[in-house]
């Protein structure tokens, strides 16, 4: 189970069901026909630094500057397939969920603040090989649409989508007979602070995938 600094609450969590479909500012990609992250030498220090974990997958983040919400994903496309997960929220956004006046969409307009129309960095580990999942996005005609991706060593495919005006670039990466979700979702203000813990959150989860070069 992935350990939350502040909430697991079911009412916050509902509006997720749908899933998250955003890229913390721009996604993070290596070129426009690979996204990729690299774990390069000298990452930056982060003074809070809270342990979670995905199955056997751990990683690292700022708790003084991310929220660790455990929330049911969605896959991002076809049938409603959903899977237990977890979302690092911006700090200052988390504080919000539940209150009303929170602006989302495109055209905008003002709605109860909750996770699923948040930015931030969506993780799961989902149950069927990588293979299952590339065959969903062909099935559904975006076969065109897959590039290749890799986190460290880790080689898979990545597909970018808009949602209500806002950008997400999903990765899937295999792990043994299972296959790891990231999705960075844009984030609904220019956080930088919160942008550079999350690419750091995704180097330390990488780190951790079968294969990856320390």
């Amino acid at each position: 189970m992935i350990s939350s600094r502040f909430l697991l609450c079911a009412l916050l969590c509902l509006p997720a069901l749908g899933g998250c479909e955003q890229q913390p500012g721009s996604a993070s990609g290596s070129g426009p026909d690979v996204a990729g992250i690299d774990v390069m030498d000298g990452d930056e220090v982060l003074a809070e630094l809270q342990s979670g974990s995905l199955g056997p997958l751990r990683f690292d983040y700022d708790q003084e500057a991310l929220t660790l919400i455990e929330m049911p994903i969605m896959f991002p496309i076809g049938p409603q397939q959903q899977a237990w997960g977890a979302k690092l929220v911006p700090a200052d956004r988390a504080d919000l969920l539940g209150q009303q006046g929170c602006i989302y969409g495109d055209p905008p307009r003002r709605r109860t603040c909750n996770a699923r129309d948040e930015g931030g960095l969506v993780m799961s580990l989902l149950e069927r090989p990588i293979q299952d999942y590339r065959e969903d996005f062909i099935q559904a005609g975006l076969g065109a649409e897959l590039m290749p991706a890799r986190l460290d060593g880790s080689v898979g495919f990545a597909y970018r989508r808009t949602r209500l005006g806002r950008h997400s670039l999903y990765r899937f990466i295999p792990v043994g007979e299972r296959t790891l979700m990231v999705a960075e979702q844009e984030l609904v203000t220019d956080n930088r602070v919160a942008q550079a813990a999350i690419a750091a959150t995704i180097r330390s989860l990488a780190k951790a995938l079968p294969g990856a070069r320390h």
